[in-house]
């Protein structure tokens, strides 16, 4: 059953899935998904960012600022929203080679 999803987290996710799709992609970092949102504080970000990881939309590296990636639920689910142009292949640091 995909976890439900609340208007302000709706918001976030679509921020991270447009922050892959600029020139250079990368992860946002709370500063950048603060600047796209109309969030009030990076804390508010915080926030809906440890609901979102907890329920498996995103993963998350401790202590880096651009640490924040979209699992496949996430992915998918920026896909078929029109969030993400085409179903890319997103993957974290960890997984790379």
């Amino acid at each position: 059953m995909t976890p439900t999803l609340r208007p302000r987290q709706i918001e976030l996710l679509g921020a991270i899935a447009r922050a892959w799709e600029a020139p250079r992609p990368l992860p946002p970092t709370l500063r950048e998904l603060l600047e796209d949102t109309s969030f009030a504080s990076t804390s508010s970000i915080a926030y809906q960012l440890d609901y979102l990881y907890a329920k498996g939309w995103i993963t998350r590296e401790p202590d880096r600022a651009r640490a924040i990636w979209l699992t496949p639920l996430g992915v998918t689910w920026s896909c078929d929203r029109g969030f993400l142009p085409v179903f890319p292949t997103i993957h974290s640091p960890t997984e790379r080679e």
